[in-house]
């Protein structure tokens, strides 16, 4: 087959894709409303599973993540695409399902009749995981194996990565910042040799940041550039040691929490609240935690959960008051991203919680 005729091929199965991308992807993100399905809480290292709803059946699947993945690249992103397209498209595949499998982006029209809640849905409302009909190669294992690190940003936050089939021309000639078209993109890998990287940099610049699962910020060519402050949502240390305000942004902040200024305080605010369903959710990067906090007569216990298992429950109380206490530290051997979620623990006779910062190192 000649290379003209091999191409009108691929076309014409990618006129199908017309039909495959989900409706949600064609728009630019917008806030994500309230509620949780899966609930997963890091923006650097993908979920392990995603809840599925099967058309067919009506029953949810939960599948493991990067089956997925794979399985979804497959049927949307044919193995006859080169290799760099199909690489470039397993990214914006798995950050589709991973966006929406995040907290506090389930929509609430997503449960089933039973009041099961899932994340996504198998046909093309969503993506389609079609196990059965998808022709899995060795070249999307390859592309899952080579893109897992990595995901997306815009202006350091994730965003919902739309993708289309888009219409004849040149290479990123469509480009728009918001999706990938396969069209064209076919063109830059064919014509412009370009790889994975450079891809998905034409299609959803300007702004776009790749960043590593280990919190790393790298460039098109996949070189690190430095450790942010802020990565996505992740506090992770500028050399040996870094402090960090609790306003930082990186730090969420679930729930009734106030803010008040105080000199005695680490940059003269803390954050606080009585609130028994407040929570804090913080992702960090390094070798050690200190949380930072004021104890006194009336303050009370606080459960610290790492990466979804309970860690400690911290009492900060104290007979008096005392400024920038640690009310919670640890170590770990490996410097990798961990999520750490804070919740009060009463008692009722003193349930009053003030943060004052973090402390992490490399």
């Amino acid at each position: 087959m000649s290379f003209s005729s091999r191409v009108s091929r691929v076309i014409g199965v990618l006129v199908g894709l017309t039909f495959l991308i989900p409706v949600a992807a064609i728009q630019p993100p917008v806030a994500a409303a309230k509620g949780s399905c899966t609930g997963w809480q890091s923006t650097l290292v993908p979920p392990d599973a995603i809840r599925v709803f099967r058309k067919a059946t009506g029953v949810v699947e939960v599948v493991p993540f990067k089956d997925y993945v794979v399985t979804v690249a497959a049927k949307e992103w044919p193995g006859w695409l080169p290799t760099a397209v199909i690489e470039a498209g397993t990214v914006a595949v798995k950050q589709y399902g991973w966006f929406y499998a995040m907290e506090g982006r389930h929509r609430g029209k997503y449960v089933t009749e039973s009041g099961e809640c899932y994340d996504v849905r198998d046909t093309t409302a969503d993506q389609l995981y079609k196990p059965a009909k998808a022709r899995i190669t060795s070249k999307h294992y390859a592309a899952v194996d080579k893109t897992w690190d990595y995901s997306l940003r815009k202006s350091h936050k994730q965003f919902l990565t739309g993708y289309r089939t888009g219409q004849k021309g040149t290479c990123a000639s469509d480009a728009t910042g918001w999706k990938l078209f396969a069209r064209t993109a076919v063109k830059c890998a064919n014509i412009e040799g370009y790889d994975w990287l450079q891809i998905l940099h034409a299609y959803y610049s300007p702004d776009l940041q790749f960043i590593r699962s280990d919190g790393a910020i790298v460039d098109v060519e996949g070189a690190p550039t430095g450790n942010a402050l802020v990565i996505g949502s992740t506090l992770a240390a500028d050399g040996t040691m870094t402090k960090f305000d609790e306003r930082h942004d990186a730090i969420e902040w679930q729930g009734n929490w106030q803010r008040t200024r105080s000199k005695a305080a680490f940059k003269r605010t803390l954050t606080y609240t009585s609130d028994r369903d407040a929570k804090v959710v913080i992702q960090v990067a390094g070798r050690s935690l200190e949380i930072i906090g004021r104890k006194g007569p009336n303050r009370g216990r606080l459960r610290v959960y790492v990466n979804g298992n309970l860690k400690e429950t911290v009492d900060t109380w104290a007979a008096s008051r005392k400024n920038q206490q640690v009310i919670f530290s640890t170590t770990w051997s490996e410097d990798t991203v961990r999520t750490i979620r804070l919740e009060l623990d009463g008692p009722p006779d003193r349930p009053r919680i003030d943060i004052d910062g973090i402390t992490t190192t490399r």
